[in-house]
């Protein structure tokens, strides 16, 4: 079972007796992870700002973040705490970035403005790739000033790890060692349902970029395996920045599309294996050997003595 560790605003953190149920969810396209817990307690508890949640055994983090909401009910089967919780990820959200222009960006400038003030670790991710122009306008959050920079810069997706850690290149991170899905090998991953899913719905063919206001250039994007595939579905986007940034987001749609038509969901006994982000390996007598394939979202629930993780994995190449 997950342990957890609350921390008021100052002072030390306090163990948390075992919880009577929790919920935690992760997806790489959602920023930031969320987290509920209901626990059993004696007395009234004092007011907490953040939350830790360990692994059974306290080796690995699979969350770290910021109290939303704490309640305490009384009702004939005892007094309990709940506690609602998102990651780091949220104070980027929840934050307004200060309007400014950028002659040339890196990731660690980006992240020393937009996110180690929030209390952000440190950042991962090629330290090379620059913006020449970055624009951060009125309205955008730090979130979205980080977003920008990564899909300008680098063509990825921002993550905030559960150890408060910002990373932006590749997936899977390879942080951890692989979740080996195997009910027959010892040591591995046990799952009680797996389900290969191809999602048609999600496969985008064609994305056409028109200027707002008829001046600038027109252009289409395609996703030819898809057209290949027989599927036609067609996107425009009118843009008011840039082609070039219209182009960069205009292929991460193609993308994850892309990701989305083929993916694994296996229920897994316990703890979720890996955060989202690492890599997952499933062996399956059916379904054979799969590698190469990124943990992109899960859900843990626990229910009284019923623990389990439900995962979606596919291939973010």
């Amino acid at each position: 079972m997950i342990q957890v560790i609350a921390y008021p605003h100052e002072g030390e953190g306090m163990v948390l007796p075992n919880p009577v149920s929790a919920q935690l969810d992760m997806d790489l396209y959602i920023p930031a992870d969320q987290f509920e817990g209901k626990f059993p307690v004696e007395q009234p508890m004092e007011e907490f700002s953040q939350i830790k949640v360990l692994d059974r055994l306290g080796l690995r983090v699979l969350f770290y973040g910021i109290v939303d909401e704490q309640r305490e009910t009384v009702t004939p089967e005892g007094r309990f705490l709940e506690i609602e919780a998102r990651s780091m990820a949220a104070l980027l959200t929840d934050n307004e970035a200060e309007p400014q222009s950028y002659t040339t960006s890196s990731l660690e400038l980006i992240f020393e403005r937009h996110a180690q003030p929030y209390g952000l670790t440190g950042c991962e991710g090629p330290q090379t790739p620059h913006v020449q122009l970055l624009e951060i306008t009125s309205g955008m959050s730090e979130w979205d000033a980080v977003e920008t920079f990564c899909t300008a810069a680098i063509q990825a997706i921002p993550r905030v790890t559960p150890r408060a850690v910002l990373y932006c290149g590749t997936w899977p991170m390879g942080k951890e060692p692989a979740a080996v899905l195997d009910n027959m090998e010892e040591g591995t991953v046990k799952y009680t349902e797996l389900e290969k899913i191809t999602g048609r719905i999600h496969r985008i063919s064609s994305i056409t970029l028109r200027p707002s206001g008829g001046e600038g250039q027109t252009k289409t994007l395609y996703d030819e395996e898809a057209r290949q595939k027989g599927i036609m579905r067609r996107r425009l986007e009118v843009y008011t920045d840039s082609i070039l940034q219209a182009e960069i987001r205009a292929n991460q749609q193609l993308a994850k599309g892309k990701q989305e038509f083929m993916t694994y969901r296996a229920v897994c006994v316990g703890e979720p294996p890996v955060p989202a982000g690492e890599e997952v390996v499933i062996r399956d007598k059916k379904f054979g050997t799969i590698s190469g394939l990124t943990l992109r979202s899960l859900c843990y629930q626990l229910d009284g003595s019923r623990e389990q993780t439900q995962i979606l994995a596919c291939e973010m190449s």
